[in-house]
Formats: structure tokens, sequence, C-alpha cells
């Protein structure tokens, strides 16, 4: 009797879901609102802009037990002028739970693709947490809490590979670098609502 007693308990526990909510400290690293436009130009006057489209706030799904479920709120940008047709509307943004089985910690996921630069990788909240800030000016302004954050793999032999990102906790994506020097920098962000 005791042992099924158990079994109900535990039942009971993983169907009431152990999927931790994002926490307000997770949620803001997420500085993006829907309609907002990013507007970037490279080093060589090229323009990129792109207009936030949704963002989703999503728990994992399958056949797993609720242990391993993740909350995540994924931020989704579209490209107002398409250069090639391989970016619609893609993630460019995820903030994610940790969850206690396997024990994987909170993080988030940067990803941003330009034509001639891309910067994709994870990191742990409490790595992020220890960068120390710098200050940053771009033709949109100086920002005064940017971490500026190396890709956990750099593949130095493709031309196309991020060396850096800079990311304003504020503002979100300020400026990419690679290492021959070419750069990408935001230079407007403004609500399409206004």
């Amino acid at each position: 009797m005791m042992i099924r007693a158990t079994q109900i308990i535990l039942i009971m526990f993983l169907a009431t879901g152990c999927v931790k909510e994002l926490k307000e400290n997770e949620r803001a690293w997420n500085p993006y609102v829907v309609n907002q436009v990013l507007v970037f130009e490279s080093s060589e006057k090229e323009i990129d802009t792109l207009v936030i489209q949704t963002i989703d706030n999503a728990v994992s799904v399958g056949p797993r037990p609720e242990l391993y479920r993740y909350k995540s709120s994924g931020v989704y940008a579209k490209r107002l002028k398409l250069s090639d047709n391989k970016f619609a509307t893609k993630m460019i943004l995820d903030i994610y739970t940790g969850t206690p089985i396997p024990k994987r910690p909170s993080g988030v996921t940067f990803e941003f693709f330009f034509k001639n630069a891309k910067f994709g990788s994870s990191y742990k909240l409490k790595e992020l947490e220890k960068q120390s800030l710098s200050s940053v000016t771009t033709k949109a302004g100086t920002f005064d809490d940017v971490i500026k954050l190396k890709p956990k793999v750099y593949y130095s032999e493709r031309e196309d590979e991020v060396q850096f990102m800079y990311w304003s906790k504020k503002h979100g994506y300020i400026k990419f670098e690679r290492a021959d020097g070419f750069t990408w920098e935001l230079v407007e962000k403004y609500n399409a609502n206004n």
C-alpha cells in the first residue's frame, strides 16, 4: 500500500508540472518588443533592416517527463529587404530556463546572421552576468551596458564568421565584428507603430 501511495504522489508531482517559469532576471535579457525595427550598417555602407515579428513563450514538448522540460522565450525577426531568400522569419534570441534532470542551467542563445557575418552561441546566464560592462558608441548612440562576447566555437577559416558580438543589456544587439575588421553596427532602433 505504501509503494502504491508513493507512486501516486510521484505521478501527481510529474503531472502538475515541474517546468520552471522564466524569472524576472531571465526575462530581462530580452530588450525587444513586437514591431521594433533594427537598422544595421556595415563598414562597407551596406544597410540591413530587421523587424521583430513575434516573441514566442513556449514549453519544450515531446515524449519526456516534465522534469526534462523547460520554458523559453524566443524572439523572431524578419528582414525588410531580403538580399537572399534564405532568411525569412528567424529566431534571433532564445532565453530558456534550466532543468533539474538532466541538470541544465538557464541560458541565452544569440543567433544573428547577415549575408556576410554570422554569429550563433549559447551561454549560461551565470556566465553572462559575470561579464564586465563597457561603453560602445554607434550611430544609434552610446551604450554603457555592453558585454563583448566571443562565440563558443570560432571557425577562423570561415570568411563570414563573427569574432565578437556586442550586446547591450537594455538595447540588444549593438555591433558585430569579424577578424578582418569588417563590422555591422546598429544605426537606428525604433518602434514601427510610432
